[in-house]
């Protein structure tokens, strides 16, 4: 990694981690979107099979995968928004990390 590519992800970070919970007190409004979204995953992906969703923030789209069978993991560079993601979802896996390495 670059410094100037780890600069920018701690800079990111960061900026995440001090939203994180303005970001989960609204991010579940209008979400009509995610029902193709579900969709979509159950033509491609076996029933119970594992989703990995980089860039997770607070868990949101894992919650609704998981409630139709999904295995879910999620990676995101913000610690905080993980905390989060485990308080709505605490049997998926979340782990700190960008999606480069």
């Amino acid at each position: 990694m670059t410094s100037d590519h780890a600069h920018h992800l701690r800079s990111n970070a960061v900026a995440y981690n001090q939203f994180a919970r303005e970001f989960a007190e609204h991010s579940d409004d209008g979400r009509d979107w995610v029902v193709p979204l579900i969709e979509a995953f159950q033509r491609v992906v076996p029933a119970g099979g594992r989703v990995l969703d980089l860039g997770c923030a607070n868990g949101r789209e894992m919650v609704d995968l998981s409630a139709t069978g999904f295995q879910v993991v999620g990676v995101d560079i913000a610690a905080e928004g993980l905390r989060i993601g485990r308080r709505r979802l605490p049997d998926a896996g979340f782990v700190v990390g960008d999606a480069v390495h």
